[in-house]
């Protein structure tokens, strides 16, 4: 009887799933706090490659405000750092990128807190991001008069970005 309940359970886990899957991972590694993940979209045959921090956690962390950090290609092919704050942020301030002793990338965010930075700034981050040892991201949240930060270490950033590279044109990713 066991085996018969435990077979139809397994047959309905597969029958169930085998409509859901939309999307393959092609390729996922960490390097410390970074991870690259590439993916196929099955419907569209879209590949894509993304290089993140934090690395992905399950589950989530339920302390403290949620940011991270994406590294793309843009639609003409150059870089884009993307920047995400899990909360409400004070669209009136500006969010802050810090690398080490270098200077700050400021922009302000909506208050949805997701910003891009594209183009020779872009580059300029990434730049950084591979000389520099931390990582400091500073923003404020609605009605607070002080910033509230999050930091990320650069120690594996460098390993994490060429594999990303060499992943993404290996695979044909956009």
């Amino acid at each position: 009887m066991i085996r018969f309940i435990a077979g139809v359970m397994i047959l309905g886990f597969c029958f169930l799933s085998s409509g859901a899957s939309a999307g393959y991972t092609l390729y996922l590694r960490s390097f410390g706090e970074w991870t690259v993940f590439c993916s196929l979209d099955e419907p569209t045959k879209r590949k894509t490659c993304l290089l993140s921090a934090p690395a992905p956690t399950m589950p989530a962390p339920a302390v403290g405000s949620r940011v991270q950090i994406d590294i793309a290609r843009s639609k003409n092919g150059g870089p884009v750092v993307r920047l995400r704050i899990h909360q409400l942020v004070n669209p009136q301030k500006p969010v802050v990128l810090r690398i080490d002793g270098y200077a700050d990338h400021a922009a302000h965010a909506p208050r949805t807190g997701e910003i891009d930075w594209s183009g020779r700034e872009a580059s300029e981050l990434l730049g950084e991001m591979t000389k520099g040892g931390t990582l400091a991201v500073r923003f404020f949240a609605p009605g607070e008069a002080t910033a509230r930060e999050r930091f990320f270490s650069l120690a594996e950033f460098t390993k994490a970005l060429a594999t990303y590279r060499e992943t993404a044109k290996r695979i044909g990713a956009e």
